[in-house]
């Protein structure tokens, strides 16, 4: 058996194009993961276009000829990453090529099409080739036409990432809306932001069973407020356990009175908690990061925008189709929320206490951060207002939406950009992405296919 990397290099999807078009890097004869028999008679045509990556080639399956087209994926979990499942421009997918499927091929995947293997047909060692496939890259800087680059990291590929990126969040939405409404998807979507990496999936979780419909319900009008709802929150998160609403607390008598009635009150109808402690990751958090906090920002949006809600208005926002410079100012301002009282001084005896927050010193001026705001309209918004005009059959509304995420600033943390600057040679693309959330969502997208490959 062929001796593998523990942690094997990443490589670039396009090395994968340049082994398929040169056969004599691969054992014959070709062998499908199903046992197939393959013959490439023609490899198709380079797709320049959104869609399978070659179109109209000639293959030989089990000796009957078919004419198809071919995807390219390191992985076969990337089909679905990618949004290719339910798009009509892969219908004529004959032939999957894979650098390799360390779980095997998805059920959904199987008696699809058949899915050529290329690490197991290498025709020769594969550090030989990895040594071959960047004597290529060489060929292809010093501008040999032979060996263009069809994958290079020029501004229409890291476009074409984005997009791939941005269609696959759309997707994801569109599968959801037949079980929310819009405003609950919006709180998900959301959540999901404030959970950042270290705790998206507790908050995405969640929010998909305590959505705005529900929490309202729980919750009679005159007994709303932001210290209410976000008890509520804390309660079905797992974050306020019993024993934080103790009797012997360091809150004010009054305060710690009024805490326990509330808690008490969900308890007495049987609200109980869908999460525990050890659902969330309180590790190397920032104070402002820690999820009480993080509930607190949610609690006060779902106060504030009770009707008309919040997606009312970002959406009678965007319908203006105003340039974006006018319409992110109109979506900020429906997210300004300061910590007021009481909920802030019960914030800050959580977060001293009962969470072990040594550091915390005082609640932040801005419940959400600008930063994280942006990646919320870029991740979760605008895919979501793009699959509200989809079911609405507003075209013109939708190619306006695309507009502004093509033209978005930038929108993530510093460390990030450095990180996919490190990655760019060209002064005018590395300004690109430095000024644009489009450009750095491309990054983001190539970062996730490379480390598609790691075990």
């Amino acid at each position: 058996m062929e001796k593998r990397h523990k942690h094997p290099p990443l490589l670039p999807e396009y090395w994968l194009y340049w082994t398929y078009l040169r056969p004599e890097l691969l054992r014959q004869p070709l062998r499908s993961s199903e046992g197939h028999t393959l013959a490439i008679i023609e490899p198709g045509r380079r797709n320049e276009d959104n869609g399978p990556d070659f179109i109209n080639a000639i293959l030989e399956i089990n000796g009957m000829r078919c004419r198809g087209d071919v995807e390219f994926h390191l992985t076969p979990r990337e089909w679905f990453r990618h949004g290719h499942a339910q798009d009509e421009r892969y219908r004529n997918v004959a032939l999957h090529v894979l650098w390799d499927a360390p779980g095997g091929i998805p059920v959904a995947l199987r008696g699809r099409f058949p899915h050529l293997l290329l690490r197991s047909h290498l025709n020769m060692p594969e550090e030989a080739w990895r040594a071959y496939m960047i004597e290529l890259e060489g060929a292809s800087d010093a501008g040999s036409p032979a060996f263009q680059d069809p994958g290079a990291l020029s501004p229409a590929r890291i476009a074409d990432l984005a997009e791939q990126r941005f269609r696959r969040k759309i997707e994801r939405l569109r599968s959801w809306f037949c079980q929310f409404s819009p405003e609950d998807l919006l709180y998900i979507a959301l959540a999901e932001a404030l959970g950042y990496s270290k705790n998206k999936f507790p908050f995405r979780q969640l929010m998909w069973e305590c959505p705005p419909s529900r929490v309202y319900a729980a919750i009679p009008t005159l007994q709303r407020s932001p210290l209410s709802i976000w008890i509520y929150l804390a309660l079905r998160g797992g974050l306020l356990p019993p024993a934080a609403v103790a009797r012997k607390t360091l809150l004010p008598p009054s305060l710690a009175a009024t805490v326990r009635e509330i808690y008490e009150g969900f308890a007495r109808q049987g609200f109980y908690p869908l999460l525990g402690l050890r659902d969330w990751n309180f590790s190397r958090l920032r104070p402002s990061n820690h999820p009480v906090l993080r509930l607190a920002a949610l609690a006060q949006l779902l106060y504030r925008h009770q009707s008309p809600g919040l997606w009312e208005k970002l959406l009678a926002a965007a319908m203006q189709r105003l340039p974006l410079h006018a319409t992110l100012p109109a979506w900020e301002d429906c997210f300004r929320c300061r910590p007021g009282e009481p909920l802030g001084a019960v914030l800050g005896y959580f977060l001293r206490r009962s969470h072990g927050s040594p550091h915390f010193r005082r609640l932040p001026g801005q419940m959400i951060g600008a930063t994280r705001l942006k990646q919320f309209f870029v991740n979760g918004l605008l895919p979501l207002l793009i699959t509200w005009a989809e079911r609405s059959g507003n075209q013109g509304f939708r190619a306006y939406l695309e507009g502004l995420f093509e033209a978005f600033p930038s929108a993530e943390d510093p460390g990030v950009i450095r990180r996919q600057l490190q990655l760019i040679s060209d002064p005018a693309l590395a300004r690109r992405i430095a000024q644009s959330a489009f450009y750095q969502q491309g990054m983001l997208e190539l970062a996730a296919s490379r480390a598609a490959l790691q075990p």
